[in-house]
């Protein structure tokens, strides 16, 4: 009955662990899903007093017209094949969110706004670079990135909500390109 009991025991750990891996990741593009953002996030930077970490709020350009074009199921290649690229090019210790439809959050843990720019800079650069393979033939894409700064776990709403503007501010200077909003 022992070896049962552990066999019982490894199986619910591995199914506790498997529900919650499901509750925290975005089923189509494999990055965390808003929901592990609002949660987990400030937990898992556990803050301290000269903590600083970026914020970078990302919306794929144009994407309506991909969906309207060449159909959902090629939009939803283009979502898995940019959270690839994005995934790729971050820090292990970052946190890649699909905040909902075709936007995305990058939370840069223990970063300057600075390097929080470049990262960006770096991004929307590589994401237009890309040919993104799709059963419509390859398709090319830009997104729109907003930075700003978190310093302190009470300002993680301004935060988003100034990472989002500046993202807007990108999208209204013509696309394809980085704005910064510090608070």
């Amino acid at each position: 009955t022992g070896l049962i009991g552990a066999f019982l025991t490894l199986l619910m750990s591995d199914l506790i662990e498997d529900h919650y891996h499901k509750s925290v990741i975005d089923p189509l593009t494999g990055v965390y899903n808003r929901r592990f953002f609002e949660e987990k996030v400030l937990k898992v930077l556990g803050f301290t007093q000269k903590s600083q970490h970026g914020i970078i709020m990302v919306d794929i350009d144009d994407f309506k017209d991909i969906n309207d074009t060449f159909g959902h199921a090629v939009g939803d290649e283009v979502l898995v094949k940019f959270a690839k690229i994005v995934s790729k090019i971050v820090r292990d210790s970052d946190i890649v969110t699909r905040f909902g439809g075709e936007e995305f959050v990058i939370l840069q843990a223990s970063a300057s706004i600075t390097e929080t720019q470049k990262l960006a800079e770096r991004l929307c650069d590589e994401v237009s670079k890309c040919s993104i393979e799709t059963q419509a033939g390859n398709l090319t894409i830009t997104a729109s990135f907003g930075v700003s700064s978190l310093s302190a776990p009470d300002q993680l709403e301004s935060s988003l909500k100034m990472a989002d503007d500046a993202m807007y501010g990108a999208k209204e200077g013509g696309k394809n390109s980085v704005v910064v909003r510090d608070p």
